[in-house]
């Protein structure tokens, strides 16, 4: 690929906006530090001295595990997002997290309650812990959407290119390559992505797909998204290595383990990993030419 080329400026040119993955996160912490601390003031008015603190202070334990949950949930966003042909997948997958995670809190706040002085038996907090999340695991999951929704949202505006004047100053432009049409390459692909630079291999990428005016591309680890179009990355690619099976998605012949037929002359082809990918039917000579092999 021809340095950065084409696709590699517009990729490198990404500068970290002001409501990113970070800023958000202290924005939760921050919301999350006010609620304990209206529930703290709520409870010295309402029990005013009462021995019984811990039934009402489960609140604030709550708030706290959610509190140090909320890394991990908004950096989930960012290694399984809701995005693309995986986003039904990704999506059940933060649903069952949501859930583990809600479950999971309630008994951690119910524990105490089994030791001295409260001492409660077994039956009764398992009654309890039911009655909990049957009341507020409606609630929790709203919430853990909302964080989902939030996060995907600050990852989105990470990936954001910088204005036309940023791409036009002189630091930019001197990252920048001949055309593409020289057909010159490199070993590499920059990937800016919020404050981080990626260099990707062309032989670590299994596959990469368009995304409106972004391109993300795959490898075995982790995704990387940048502002770029499919066929810039196209012409960077070495095309004995890498197909390009439909407008928008290009995949390295190496990693396809095997082509299936759908319906009506339509073909889809099998990674290693076992991702599907359709196979447009003018596409379909191209893959054939570079299987080198008859469909």
């Amino acid at each position: 690929m021809g340095g950065e080329g084409e696709l590699g400026a517009g990729l490198m040119t990404a500068r970290g906006p002001a409501f990113g993955p970070r800023v958000l996160v202290l924005a939760l912490w921050t919301l999350l530090a006010l609620a304990a601390t209206m529930q703290r003031l709520v409870e010295r008015v309402v029990l005013q001295g009462s021995n019984a603190v811990l039934p009402a202070s489960q609140d604030l334990w709550l708030l706290a595990l959610w509190a140090l949950a909320t890394p991990a949930i908004v950096w989930s966003v960012r290694r399984f997002p809701i995005r693309d042909v995986l986003a039904r997948r990704h999506a059940v997958l933060h649903w069952v997290a949501a859930t583990v995670f809600i479950v999971a809190t309630n008994v951690v706040i119910r524990l105490p309650m089994l030791l001295p002085p409260w001492s409660r038996s077994a039956t009764a907090g398992r009654s309890d812990l039911l009655l909990g999340l049957a009341r507020f695991y409606p609630v929790a999951l709203i919430v853990y959407g909302v964080i989902v929704a939030l996060a995907a949202h600050a990852w989105a505006a990470a990936a954001k290119p910088a204005s036309v004047e940023d791409r036009a100053s002189p630091s930019v432009a001197d990252t920048r390559v001949p055309p593409a049409n020289q057909q010159q390459r490199s070993d590499r692909v920059v990937v800016r992505e919020w404050n981080r630079v990626h260099l990707v291999r062309p032989d670590d990428i299994e596959w990469a797909a368009a995304d409106d005016n972004y391109v993300v591309v795959h490898t075995g680890t982790r995704a990387y998204k940048g502002r770029g179009r499919i066929g810039d990355l196209e012409s960077q690619l070495d095309p004995a290595r890498f197909v390009r099976i439909h407008r928008s998605v290009i995949v390295h012949v190496a990693h396809i383990k095997e082509v299936q037929p759908l319906y009506k002359g339509d073909y889809a082809v099998i990674l290693r990993d076992g991702k599907v990918l359709r196979v447009a039917r003018r596409r379909r000579a191209a893959l054939e030419a570079a299987l080198g092999v008859t469909i």
